[in-house]
């Protein structure tokens, strides 16, 4: 057992309290009942509720000792969560014996007062006395301290038949033979020569002392509940009184549920809700709600993703794409991503053009094989062709005039038109020879017009007729 730099603080093994909350106070309250500290927790019951562990024959302290059940908090992780103090650690706060488990400080126990709050061993001492109770010890009346650890001294009678605490103070003259009165516990009788008292049987607390002896009973009243014994009824978390006369409110519980909680896990309070009523959480891909007790999270809906599920809007976003699915950005192509949220970028090369990039009905997208090479050229008769711009074919650059004049250059590495030598139709006179055009507008075909010869006059130019001469 090691101390800790806060003050009134004691802390246990990690081995011993690094357990869920609930287990760690399992665990502290076996320390306690070893080392023989007072109990912390009495007996349990439920009362107008479902959840009656009384019933069972189990008490608070049982169950503590025995293992306490451990509410799942439906995709709230203890692992890697802060508590704010070192979970093993207690600590009196004032007359609160706290626990640190790994949700925090608990309230496990509320002592008489913070002088009896004790850490080492862990517990609360039991008060000596009872607020503003008084006592007589022989002739001194004496007062219960505000500590209620010791007594203080009110005054000294004149004799012990003049000290009568249940008078509150000393008497003016000695007790009347047969009168009762309550020394602390002690059920007292004034003697029959009314010079002192005589005890007749201590009775479980003063409070229960004097319903005996207000009530005129021969015996002392049995008590209304065992000593720290605590109950629900309904949401109500109760206690037995200090007077051990009846049950008194401690808090009123956020349900049943909760309550009845309380008594499992030795809590002084009641159980925490461990989320809001309609609260969402997200579990990986799974959409969570808080249950109706609130003590954890229940599924509620499988979201397509992680990254789908949305607590804020309680429920699951529609995926962006399907698992797998491939499209075309342009001549990318982009498949689905892990979390249906959104299309990223393959690992495939771009295609060679957009018009390659080609979605099927399926879902799947491909790139198609390029017809041509950026700026390649072809001839395609008269019509001089290049690729185009989206690489799927050829398109027309230029109209040659003729097949002939669509010519191979560099080497064959290219096309390009030649020159035309002469024009469509086009025919001239040389001497006796009429030149006329070919059809592929290389050059010029020579036609011997005989002894007529060429008639130049003509447009075009033809070889003469007999119809010319007579002109």
């Amino acid at each position: 057992m090691t101390t800790r730099s806060k003050q009134g603080a004691r802390h246990f093994g990690r081995r011993d309290f690094g357990a869920p909350p609930r287990a760690g106070i399992a665990l502290l309250l076996l320390a306690i009942s070893a080392s023989g500290c007072s109990t912390l927790l009495g007996e349990i019951e439920v009362e107008n509720n479902a959840l009656t562990p009384a019933a069972s024959g189990r008490d608070a302290g049982a169950g503590a000792a025995s293992g306490l059940s451990t509410v799942d908090g439906g995709g709230s992780s203890a692992g890697g969560f802060d508590p704010g103090c070192e979970v093993g650690t207690v600590q009196c706060v004032g007359s609160a014996l706290q626990l640190c488990g790994q949700g925090g400080w608990v309230t496990n126990d509320v002592c008489a007062s913070s002088s009896l709050c004790k850490t080492d061993p862990p517990g609360c001492q039991p008060p000596e006395c009872a607020l503003d109770q008084l006592s007589c010890d022989g002739a001194l009346l004496r007062v219960c301290n505000a500590a209620r650890d010791g007594w203080d001294q009110l005054g000294s009678c004149a004799s012990a038949a003049h000290c009568n605490p249940s008078s509150r103070q000393c008497l003016a003259a000695p007790c009347a033979a047969g009168e009762l009165a309550c020394n602390r516990t002690e059920l007292q009788r004034c003697a029959a020569d009314e010079l002192g008292w005589v005890t007749l049987e201590a009775c479980g607390t003063q409070a229960l002392c004097e319903q005996t002896r207000v009530g005129g009973l021969s015996s002392c009243a049995p008590p209304a509940c065992a000593s720290g014994a605590r109950r629900c009824v309904d949401a109500a978390l109760q206690r037995c009184n200090e007077g051990r006369t009846g049950f008194e409110r401690v808090q009123d519980c956020a349900n049943t549920v909760l309550c009845a909680l309380s008594l499992d896990t030795g809590n002084a309070e009641c159980e925490a809700p461990l989320c809001a009523v309609s609260e969402h959480r997200c579990r990986a891909e799974t959409l969570t709600v808080c249950n109706e007790p609130r003590t954890g999270f229940d599924d509620e809906q499988t979201c397509g993703s992680a990254a789908l599920c949305d607590p804020v809007s309680a429920g699951c976003r529609p995926p962006a794409c399907e698992a797998g699915a491939r499209r075309c950005n342009g001549a990318q192509i982009q498949t689905c991503n892990v979390d249906r949220t959104a299309f990223e970028n393959a690992g495939d090369a771009a295609c060679a053009s957009a018009s390659l990039c080609i979605e099927s009905s399926n879902g799947t997208a491909s790139c198609e094989l390029a017809a041509c090479e950026p700026g390649q050229r072809r001839c395609q008769g008269a019509r001089l062709e290049t690729c185009n711009t989206a690489r799927t074919g050829f398109s027309l650059l230029q109209s040659c005039g003729s097949q002939a004049l669509c010519v191979e250059v560099r080497g064959g590495q290219s096309f390009e038109c030649a020159a035309p030598a002469c024009g469509a139709g086009e025919a001239e006179c040389r001497g006796r020879n009429l030149a006329v055009c070919n059809a592929d507008l290389t050059a010029f075909e020579l036609t011997n017009c005989g002894l007529l010869g060429c008639n130049d006059a003509a447009a075009p130019a033809r070889c003469r007729t007999l119809d010319d001469l007579l002109l």
